[in-house]
């Protein structure tokens, strides 16, 4: 995986930071993986190297893998993570890599817009003539949350069969781009499963019944 900054110095550590999203776009009230790449680039092994994670602070941090038993410590949305060192590569152009860090967190509910996560490096003792590669954020935008298509069965609706139709009715307007395709599946009791084409912003429907 291409890590940020160029070839190694001699004989320096160049430890380098990047931060990936495994999802981007996402939705508000989603759960999400942020992926941190960290590795060495010099020509020496870097020693006593402290990575330290910031997650954007509408987001809720629900689990951490760091891939071995490394030092860490977590202080809100803030992460740090410590390697005693961090070998050299075997090549100029590939990088020596650490086990990546996940981080998967919830955005919160009422969030949209753009969300920031940042991730910085750094080596004691030993000299990193670069950096510039030591520090990567990623920016994730946020849509709003995600309609849920299938009326839950606890509020079904009880449709005799003789009945033609039904006014299904909505919460909130339809945001055209939060669903595909334009139509919501709704549950009768008696008429099983019925699906109604519905246009953006509406907040009715008639639903047929067969």
């Amino acid at each position: 995986e291409y890590l940020q900054g160029g070839n190694p110095i001699d004989p320096v550590a160049d430890v380098v930071v990047n931060v990936t999203s495994l999802a981007n776009p996402v939705y508000a009230g989603s759960i999400f993986t942020t992926r941190i790449s960290v590795g060495n680039r010099g020509t020496r092994i870097a020693s006593n190297v402290v990575v330290t994670i910031t997650i954007a602070p509408n987001m809720s941090i629900s689990a951490i893998r760091t891939g071995g038993d490394y030092q860490t410590n977590l202080v809100g949305n803030v992460f740090e993570c410590r390697y005693s060192s961090i070998g050299k590569p075997t090549s100029v152009n590939t990088p020596y890599l650490m086990p990546h860090i996940e981080i998967d967190a919830a955005v919160a509910a009422d969030v949209s817009g753009y969300l920031t996560n940042r991730a910085t490096v750094s080596s004691g003792g030993v000299l990193d003539p670069n950096l510039s590669n030591n520090a990567s954020e990623i920016e994730i935008q946020v849509l709003g949350a995600a309609v849920d298509h299938t009326m839950p069965s606890q509020h079904a609706l009880a449709v005799s069969p003789d009945i033609p139709c039904i006014l299904a009715q909505f919460n909130q307007p339809m945001d055209a781009d939060s669903f595909s395709p334009d139509s919501i599946t709704v549950w009768g009791r008696q008429s099983g499963m019925k699906e109604v084409s519905i246009t953006p912003s509406s907040t009715s429907a008639l639903v047929s019944v067969m």
